[in-house]
């Protein structure tokens, strides 16, 4: 067994190999049968370590990142893989989100790398093409050049260093990467040092909320996720703090260095994908003011709302 890689049956394999559609089986068998995958024998029972499952959504190829213990356990006279998920999200230095030296684009790039990385060696198995999709970009030569330059711009930046192979040994340039080729991209950045230092804050995004993004019919998925990350920033301070916030319009505007318009349009685009819940609260002298909060929180929102509301109108 080779150190961080996870053990999967035959038969969710190629069930995996079944929910491919075929214009991805090639990337699929690829992934598949490469040095991630090495058969052994235990017992009687044939099984394989696979690090990554690829996953059909949205007419996406989406490489989901599985971080998963696995143990084989007797019940029934049956045999069962009984599988435990040991972690499920990314942690992100707020101080990095806040560095104008990258713009929106980079760092979504790095935690869209981060989420997808694998446990062996941090590295993420990607290619320019499939990265265009989870970007929701068609693969035209415009779009293909403006990915290769923004890889560039980061690889210039020291955000990340790109790999012909699976151990990253061999190193290559951005600017000489091929558009079908499979390469391994490793970042530097977005995590908290091992030592916290005073001070220091981070903000937690799940990997459900990043699945979402990928599979999200958005062009500027960067812009959205600026959006997202400057509401739940100001969620995520310890667990007696309420689960909302409150920020204008205006103030999201000013951080993020969008406009107001766009602002709204994209907290409206959060919603409709189920990632972050908004409610609207009508105020004193016709003002409103907006709650928001992660979506797996939406009723308990509703609920402190309505509360409040009821203590204002006794």
């Amino acid at each position: 067994m080779v150190a961080g890689f996870y053990k999967f049956d035959i038969e969710t394999i190629n069930k995996i190999y079944q929910s491919c559609s075929e214009k991805f089986m090639d990337e699929a068998s690829y992934l598949l049968n490469m040095d991630l995958i090495h058969k052994n024998l235990i017992g009687n029972t044939k099984t394989a370590n696979c690090d990554y499952l690829l996953l059909k959504g949205n007419e996406q190829a989406i490489y989901k990142k599985r971080y998963i213990s696995s143990h084989r356990i007797e019940e029934n006279g049956e045999s069962i893989m009984k599988e435990k998920l040991r972690r499920n999200h990314i942690q992100v230095a707020n101080e990095f989100m806040d560095n104008e030296n990258y713009n929106h684009k980079e760092k979504f790039l790095v935690l869209l790398f981060r989420t997808l990385e694998n446990d062996m060696t941090n590295a993420t198995p990607v290619c320019i093409n499939h990265l265009l999709e989870m970007l929701s970009l068609t693969d035209d030569k415009k779009n293909k050049a403006s990915l290769k330059e923004t890889l560039v711009s980061m690889e210039e930046k020291g955000m990340i260093r790109v790999y012909k192979d699976l151990i990253c040994r061999s190193q290559v340039k951005s600017k000489d990467i091929k558009p079908t080729n499979m390469y391994y991209i490793k970042s530097y950045v977005s995590d908290i040092p091992n030592e916290v230092e005073v001070g220091h804050s981070f903000t937690q995004i799940s990997y459900e909320e990043m699945l979402k993004f990928m599979a999200m019919k958005e062009r500027n998925k960067h812009m959205v996720f600026a959006v997202c990350f400057n509401i739940v920033r100001r969620i995520f301070k310890g667990t007696s703090n309420p689960i909302y916030a409150y920020p204008n319009i205006t103030t999201i505007a000013e951080e993020t260095g969008l406009d107001k318009k766009t602002v709204s349009k994209y907290i409206k685009v959060l919603k409709e994908n189920e990632i972050v819940e908004y409610v609207t609260v009508r105020l004193k002298y016709d003002k409103e003011k907006n709650y928001y909060c992660r979506w797996a929180d939406r009723e308990e929102l509703k609920a402190i709302i309505i509360e409040e509301l009821n203590q204002q109108s006794a």
